[in-house]
């Protein structure tokens, strides 16, 4: 984990993101998420639902989950 503090996806180095990586496919398998799937979410920017001034990811696992944008024709 990384020990700095970043807003967002933008504002965080590529060596940082590499290990975040490492360590959610670290947790997913500790989860025992990694082989069914997992929706992984992270929220950018007002307009992006970020309502938590950090980056920071949701890990949605265990049970199959639902489609996370509905198909035109069900609107």
């Amino acid at each position: 984990m990384p020990k700095s503090h970043y807003d967002s996806f933008e504002d965080t180095p590529s060596d940082i993101m590499s290990d975040l990586s490492s360590f959610i496919k670290k947790v997913t398998k500790e989860l025992k998420i990694d082989k069914s799937g997992y929706r992984m979410i992270t929220n950018i920017g007002n307009d992006g639902g970020q309502e938590v001034p950090h980056l920071h990811f949701h890990l949605i696992g265990g049970e199959k989950v639902g489609r996370l944008v509905r198909d035109k024709n069900d609107l």
